[in-house]
C-alpha cells in the first residue's frame, strides 16, 4: 500500500470478501466475527503454552450428592479467520541465502493485514481484547505483554506470526515435520535443523489459494504465490509472551486471510 493504492476500489472488493467469508461454517476454523463468550483458555505442555479452546460434544453431567452439575467433553483448538488487505509482510521463500545458525531462532513468518477502516475489523479487534481478558486471568500468576491493534496508513490493522523454528528445551525430542512446497525451496531452512532446533506443527503455516466455485463452496490448493489469495493459518498459542524473558517464541498469531 501507497499514495497510489485505490481504497474505494480495494474496500468495496474487501467488503464483498469478507462478507462472503465470515458467514461460512468450516470445521477447521471460525470467523473471529463470532462471539468469543464460551471459549477458554488451557494450559499444554511440550511444548508449553496456553491457548484458546472450545469444549466440544459437551454433555450436562448431574452429581446426585449436592444436585450440581458440570458439562463435560473435549476441548479442541480454535484457528479463527479475519480477511484483510496485506500492508506488510515477511513471506517464504527466504531470500537471503547466507543465514547463520545464531539468526535461526529470530526468523519468522509474518503478515500484517487492515480493514481499510470497514466495521468488522473493529469488531475483530473488540473480540482479541476479550481474548486477551481470559489470557489474563487464565495466566493470573505471570506477567504478559499488553495486546494492542496496528495502525497503518490511519486505518486499524492486525499482524500474525509465526516462528520458522522451536528451539532450546522446547525442540528436546520433537520430530521435525516438513516444510510446505514452495517455502524452502533452495534448502535454506533445512540446513539449519537440529542442535536444538526443530520445525514443529506449532511452527507450521499453511499457505493456500482458495477459489470461490460457487453456491458457497471453496476450493483450496497449496500456493505460495504472492500475488493470489494467501490463506495465512496459525493458532493462537502462546499469544501472549511472558515480559523479560530471552528467548524468543512465536507472538499474536492470528487465523489471517490476505489479498
Amino acid at each position: 500500500m501507497d499514495e497510489f493504492y485505490d481504497c474505494d476500489r480495494a474496500c468495496k472488493a474487501l467488503d464483498d470478501l469478507q462478507n462472503l467469508r465470515n458467514v461460512l461454517k468450516l470445521k477447521q476454523s471460525q470467523s473471529i466475527l463470532n462471539s468469543v463468550n464460551d471459549l477458554d483458555i488451557r494450559k499444554y505442555e511440550k511444548p508449553r503454552a496456553y491457548r484458546v479452546v472450545a469444549l466440544e460434544d459437551a454433555t450436562r453431567i448431574f452429581k446426585c450428592n449436592n444436585h450440581a452439575s458440570e458439562l463435560q467433553g473435549f476441548y479442541q483448538e480454535s484457528l479463527f479467520r479475519l480477511q484483510g488487505v496485506i500492508y506488510e509482510r515477511e513471506l517464504p521463500p527466504l531470500s537471503n541465502k547466507r543465514v547463520h545458525s545464531s539468526q535461526a531462532p529470530y526468523l519468522r513468518q509474518h503478515i500484517g493485514i487492515t480493514g481499510l477502516g470497514l466495521v468488522y475489523m473493529s469488531q475483530a479487534i473488540e473480540h482479541f481484547h476479550q481474548l486477551y481478558a481470559k489470557f489474563e486471568r487464565g495466566l493470573a500468576s505471570e506477567e504478559i505483554d499488553a495486546w494492542h491493534a496496528d495502525q497503518s496508513y490511519k486505518y486499524e490493522g492486525i499482524t500474525a506470526n509465526s516462528h520458522y523454528f522451536t528451539i532450546g528445551a522446547n525442540a528436546a525430542g520433537r520430530q521435525s515435520i516438513p516444510f510446505q512446497d514452495g517455502v524452502d525451496p533452495e534448502g535454506i531452512l533445512r540446513r539449519l535443523l537440529g542442535n536444538g532446533m526443530a520445525h514443529t506443527e506449532e511452527n507450521s503455516v499453511l499457505y493456500m489459494k482458495a477459489t470461490n466455485t460457487g453456491q458457497s463452496k471453496w476450493r483450496y490448493i497449496s500456493s505460495i504465490s504472492q500475488r493470489c489469495v494467501v490463506y495465512f493459518d496459525t493458532r493462537i498459542s502462546k499469544c501472549m509472551r511472558r515480559k523479560n524473558k530471552g528467548e524468543p517464541s512465536p507472538e499474536g498469531e492470528n487465523c489471517v486471510e490476505g489479498h
